[in-house]
């Protein structure tokens, strides 16, 4: 349960924000409204019997309340079927499992190439405050052939893991 009380937050706010009709005077000052990066500070409050664990401030910043210890995620990364290279295609798997809180973001390389193209992440998924995720990287045929090392790198609060798969030797790492 979410302590109802004051949760200290370092959020970077632009000057435009600050003075916008969304912040009151009081959240700020002077000083901080001139800077580009200003503390804010986010009040929880009891609504009827729930509180709600996240909190949206604009431009997309998400706020995660951590309400128990942080649980790095296991992470697999799978390779492409041989099956699946006769059609033409190679995706590869990376699977995020078993962590808390929220907040697990994966991403891919290609021979040390960050790869943004073809890659399909699903949502978070939470079973009793557990978390999973998968994530897909679908290549041509070609693209695999001609590559030698694919990564799935995972950020989960302060902490970075790597799968990678060196087609050369079929190790998983």
């Amino acid at each position: 349960m979410v302590a109802v009380g004051e949760v200290a937050v370092a959020a970077a706010l632009s000057h435009e924000v600050l003075k916008s009709q969304h912040y009151k005077h009081s959240q700020t000052t002077e000083a901080c409204a001139a800077n580009a990066k200003c503390p804010l500070k986010v009040f929880v409050r009891r609504l009827h019997r729930n509180v709600s664990l996240w909190y949206t401030f604009g431009g997309g910043t998400k706020l995660f309340i951590k309400t128990g210890p942080v649980v790095k995620p296991s992470v697999s990364l799978l390779p492409p079927s041989s099956l699946q290279l006769s059609d033409g295609t190679a995706s590869l798997l990376c699977l995020l499992s078993a962590y808390s809180p929220q907040g697990a973001l994966p991403s891919w390389t290609v021979d040390g190439a960050e790869v943004n193209e073809g890659v399909l992440t699903s949502t978070e998924e939470q079973k009793d405050g557990i978390y999973s995720r998968s994530s897909t990287l679908t290549l041509s045929k070609e693209r695999w052939e001609e590559a030698e090392v694919f990564g799935c790198t995972v950020s989960h609060h302060d902490t970075t893991q790597v799968a990678s798969f060196r087609k050369s030797r079929c190790e998983v790492h």
